[in-house]
């Protein structure tokens, strides 16, 4: 609330700001680490840019980060992931190229997270849309990544030796997925990397304009649009 009302004047003071939100990290838990999980989110889109000027990226996107990897090697489905990549997807686009030196770890982070949570959810046969949460998030970073590194997002997925040739499958996938808020999503990326990188999914075209006009169902208004 308080970045929100203040807004540009509290740019001098952001350096100081996150060191003091990133010494909360390791000392908050539950609710208030949510709660400074999705200020940092919402510094990047109240302030824009300017979060990403000098060192100050390198004071915050590393801890976030660390806490990313930690907690989705413990459990990949953990509900603390979830503020922390809708902020991560927020930074990366309000930044753009300032988040180029930490592109492909998140790029890398997501991709996995994507993948843990299919693989669990792929043995159960009574998952709630809230279950694909962790999928929806991970794919707004890679749209957040997009709209940051622009058509510099192409060369970053055959930068991955983890998924540059597994991408296209696994957004394939998304595209089609049976819960809706994950079809929304996939079908944003589709639509930025389409305007920023569209080399990316070319290969995939003819599948993905098959999914996209199989989704068009007046039933799910929010997948249409």
């Amino acid at each position: 609330v308080l970045v929100e009302n203040v807004q540009d004047l509290i740019i001098p003071y952001l350096e100081p700001v996150y060191r003091t939100m990133v010494a909360a990290l390791d000392r908050h838990h539950t609710r208030s680490l949510l709660v400074t999980l999705e200020t940092f989110g919402a510094i990047a889109e109240t302030i824009g840019p300017a979060t990403g000027e000098g060192n100050l990226p390198s004071i915050y996107i590393p801890p976030l980060l660390h806490i990313w990897s930690e907690k989705a090697k413990a459990n990949p489905m953990d509900r603390v992931l979830l503020p922390l990549m809708e902020s991560i997807a927020s930074i990366s686009m309000s930044i753009g190229m300032s988040y180029q030196p930490w592109a492909l770890e998140t790029f890398e982070c997501a991709m996995g997270t994507i993948n843990a949570a299919m693989m669990i959810l792929s043995v159960d046969d009574y998952y709630s849309d809230e279950d694909a949460d962790p999928m929806v998030c991970a794919t707004d970073v890679l749209d957040g990544l997009v709209e940051g590194l622009q058509t510099n997002f192409a060369a970053l997925v055959s930068s991955s030796a983890k998924y540059k040739d597994h991408f296209l499958t696994i957004f394939c996938t998304l595209v089609g997925h049976e819960i809706e808020g994950v079809r929304m999503s996939a079908y944003a990326l589709m639509g930025d990397i389409a305007r920023q990188c569209p080399v990316v999914m070319q290969d995939g075209m003819a599948q993905l304009i098959t999914e996209a006009i199989a989704c068009i169902d007046p039933m799910y208004p929010s997948v249409c649009n």
